[in-house]
């Protein structure tokens, strides 16, 4: 019974970590109101984020300012990088998990 209940818990444990950041450990460095979640990084963003640039370069979006820019670029390369992470067809997969999660301590914070 108390093997039952501490695999149980090991379980639990490890879900709830998984639900926090499925890929990478959470950098704790950086407060948590301007952390990026990898949760951020989704298509949808990125895309978002990328019609923005767009904007801003041919001049159709004309009220920024210089944070909007730099989180916009991050989405973007946060996304790629996350989705090559995920793609268990790359032969470089275990690289392509450790460049995220580079970006992830690195780079995944809001400009403010």
């Amino acid at each position: 019974m108390k093997f039952h209940v501490t695999v149980l818990i090991f379980l639990f444990s490890n879900l709830a970590y998984a639900s926090e950041s499925a890929i990478c450990p959470i950098n704790e460095n950086v407060a948590e109101d301007m952390r990026i979640s990898e949760a951020d990084f989704t298509k949808d963003r990125a895309e978002s984020a990328t019609k923005l640039l767009v904007g801003i370069v041919d001049g159709t979006v004309t009220s920024y300012n210089s944070f909007t820019v730099y989180n916009a670029q991050k989405l973007v390369t946060g996304y790629i990088l996350k989705k090559n992470a995920l793609d268990t067809s790359l032969a470089d997969k275990d690289f392509k998990v450790q460049e995220f999660c580079s970006f992830m301590e690195k780079s995944a914070w809001w400009y403010d």
